[in-house]
């Protein structure tokens, strides 16, 4: 078979021509036999070209063949699970449709295949710009094209391959895209950069990196950053993997296009996807003025030490001018920016299966003219730009990277509403470097447990979400490949009445997010309709390290999570007097294995707080049964400690009916498992199911962790651990992040 440029003086529609040099060979090779009884994978021939090839829609591009070029043939009636379609252009209809189980452009059914596919090589023009082909060490280009004919399973092979290869097709000529027919494709396959524009509000990206920021100005009392909330950081990402383009035709007269990833073939080393972020300077300025309106806000002594480490010197001769602070902080924040989305998409970017869509487009054959050259180009934002309403079928950067309320792991993390009012996540997902779909390989689990209620036009929610990524392909990934994360979040919004404003400013204070002098100032964030939403988390080293401590032994730092957590009400002090009050109480409850009735409970409450001197009011409320002690500790225990109890939550091997695990003994074991050689596939979502679904739907318990956390960040006799954690408050059109001071 040769590929042959045409003169320059003969007019054709096909400039890159196949053709078969030896038909007797191809008899050879293909039996005469129908198409379902013919399955078949064979090389049909080398093939070269005489000169280099202009290739119009990659402008600049000099087309050659390589001397080692193999075309392929390959016939596919049925899915075959032992070697399935390299490029996944064919396949089964997948049970879901989403990014972890993506559909092909073709599916199985009533028709069969053949398949001709070749390795192309190229030189590009001097000073030419191919984003979407990334050049190897050498300098030469490298893809990959296939081409997918159609045929009835009842067609003889030898006669349909015979048909097939008088008009063999190229994804890169415009002709041969419009000459497919219904239920055909043609693919394009390269290692390259796609690029897209960043656009995420800029209370999530402080909401995502306020720990950092305030490590950077080193703050010493509570930061609270007041920004429009609808200002958003934009900017460019680009990321470097294999792709396909595919064109395929469902129906006369239009035309599936997509861009897809492909398995990471060319990605050297164990390495991953290369991102990258660029941040547009003039983006940053609602940033800037927010965080210097919250730094004039702070004591004058604070506000001395925040401008030292924004380069203020003591001395006027020292004194940068403010536009040079301004500046600095600028740059600050571009770098904060960058960083926290190249993580966040990162991560996100795991959860894409290999051969899912980016961008999917269904255009008429005129449209697919018109922007030919464009989707070659790889720049998808600027070929968004150019769709018209009805064509985007889906888009992964758009959905991922446009519509996020950011927060740590991931762009989607932390959605403010839900599909269902109680819902359990399991997503777990596997890229390649190899077309056969196994040896090195990557793994990213996103575990995740929510609820979400809405009565009386309040909505309430709060999830637990378990992650695990590895950074790089290997064979086999296993626990000690993995970096685990957890990621607490509460959220209450609507119309709030005092209580619910209260309960928001406790459990701030709680989790120490707040301290007792920023009260006021967070009533006044939520003095009008708001959404509150409270988070923490921890990532990689940090979780590694708090893992190290847990122990069922710390019945102390237990019993003072639980006061901790229980909640606010008028008749009770904050957290800290809470303390006092029920820490002895939750310590032999626990003690003794939750056995108490509610009359022990009612009994031991009273003593204690008799003991601490607590006021009669609440003396009185504690000693309430039934309906009329709606609240007191009694009634937490009968609404949250019951099948399972309390104790069973956190310290038993097994309870209930199905197969379950303690908390404390949950994560003892994950210790154990994080740095061995196990697999993980089973192993997570097993431990998720057993020990933290259980705690996902309930308030308390959620609480009760968090504080339990940050008890063990705070040990004595070891370096305390950095716990993010943040308030985010959205009223009209402000949004306020509080986050605790520099640690």
């Amino acid at each position: 078979m040769r590929a042959k440029p045409k003169p320059q003086s003969q007019k054709s529609k096909n400039p890159f021509d196949w053709k078969i040099a030896n038909l007797d060979e191809l008899a050879k090779v293909v039996a005469d036999k129908p198409l379902k009884e013919s399955v078949f994978d064979v090389d049909l021939a080398t093939v070269a070209v005489d000169a280099p090839l202009d290739v119009p829609a990659l402008e600049g591009l000099k087309l050659g063949i390589s001397a080692s070029a193999v075309t392929k043939a390959r016939a596919f009636v049925t899915h075959e699970k032992k070697k399935p379609d390299e490029d996944g252009v064919v396949s089964d209809k997948p049970s879901g449709e989403d990014a972890s189980s993506p559909t092909a452009p073709l599916l199985f059914g009533k028709d069969a295949w053949i398949k001709y596919g070749v390795t192309l090589r190229a030189k590009a023009s001097a000073g030419v710009d191919l984003p979407y082909i990334s050049p190897e060490a050498s300098g030469e280009l490298h893809f990959h094209i296939a081409d997918y004919h159609r045929h009835a399973p009842a067609e003889k092979a030898r006669a349909a391959a015979l048909s097939d290869i008088k008009s063999l097709r190229a994804p890169f000529i415009i002709e041969n895209v419009l000459a497919l027919g219904e239920r055909e494709a043609l693919c394009f396959r390269t290692y390259g950069k796609l690029g897209a524009q960043v656009k995420v509000k800029w209370s999530d990206v402080l909401t995502l990196g306020l720990a950092s920021l305030s490590s950077a100005l080193r703050l010493t009392s509570t930061l609270a950053i007041a920004i429009n909330a609808s200002a958003f950081v934009s900017g460019g990402v680009t990321f470097q993997d294999s792709f396909d383009i595919v064109f395929s035709r469902d129906k006369a007269g239009e035309v599936l296009v997509s861009v897809r990833k492909a398995p990471s073939l060319a990605v050297t080393g164990g390495a991953g996807v290369e991102v990258s972020v660029g941040i547009e300077e003039g983006s940053v300025k609602p940033a800037v003025d927010a965080v210097m309106n919250a730094i004039t806000d702070l004591p004058k002594k604070k506000q001395v030490t925040t401008l030292k480490s924004l380069g203020a010197g003591t001395g006027a001769a020292e004194k940068m001018t403010w536009d040079e602070i301004t500046k600095t902080l600028t740059d600050k924040l571009i770098e904060l920016a960058k960083s926290k989305l190249t993580a966040a998409f990162t991560f996100e970017y795991g959860f894409v299966a290999d051969n899912a869509a980016l961008l999917e487009m269904r255009l008429t054959d005129a449209r697919v003219k018109e922007l030919f050259g464009d989707i070659f180009k790889g720049r998808l934002t600027e070929l968004d730009a150019k769709l018209k309403p009805g064509e985007m079928v889906r888009g992964f950067y758009r959905e991922k990277l446009t519509k996020t309320r950011a927060w740590g792991f991931s762009l989607t993390l932390g959605k403010w509403k839900l599909n269902s009012k109680d819902a359990v996540k399991r997503e777990a997902v596997t890229q390649f470097k190899s077309l056969r779909r196994e040896g090195l390989c990557k793994k990213s689990f996103d575990l995740s447990r929510s609820y979400r209620d809405e009565a009386f036009g309040l909505v309430t929610q709060s999830s637990v979400t378990l992650t695990a990524t590895s950074g790089e392909f290997k064979d086999p990934t296993t626990m000690a490949d993995l970096s685990c994360g957890l990621h607490l979040m509460l959220a209450m919004g609507g119309d709030l009445d005092t209580q619910q404003v209260n309960t928001v400013i406790d459990r701030a204070l709680a989790w120490g997010v707040i301290q007792s002098s920023d009260k006021t100032k967070v009533r006044a964030a939520l003095a009008r309709k708001a959404e509150a939403r409270l988070e923490m988390k921890l990532g990689g080293n940090v979780f590694r390290a708090m893992l190290a401590r847990w122990s069922p032994s710390r019945e102390g730092e237990l019993s003072t999570a639980l006061a901790r957590a229980t909640p606010w009400l008028s008749v009770r002090p904050d957290p800290d007097g809470r303390v006092v009050l029920y820490k002895k109480v939750w310590a032999g409850y626990m003690r003794d294995k939750a056995t108490w009735s509610e009359n022990d409970v009612r009994r031991t409450v009273k003593r204690a707080l008799k003991t601490a001197g607590a006021g009669q009011a609440l003396y009185e409320f504690e000693g309430r049964s039934g309906e009329q002690g709606f609240g007191n500790i009694a009634d937490i225990i009968r609404n949250n400690g019951v099948l399972p109890s309390l104790w069973e939550r956190w310290n038993e091997e097994g309870y209930s009916s199905v197969p379950a695990k303690g908390l404390n003994l949950a994560m003892r074991d994950l210790l154990h498992h994080i740095g061995s050689k196990a697999p993980p596939d089973a192993y997570l979502p097993a431990l998720f199911n057993q020990s933290f679904v259980p705690l996902g739907g309930q308030t308390f318990h959620i609480m009760t962790l968090g504080a339990y956390i940050l008890e063990l960040a705070t040990l004595k006799g070891v370096p305390a651990l950095r716990v993010e954690r943040t308030l985010t408050v959205t009223s009209g059109k402000t949004t306020t992040v509080f986050g605790p001071p520099f640690q």
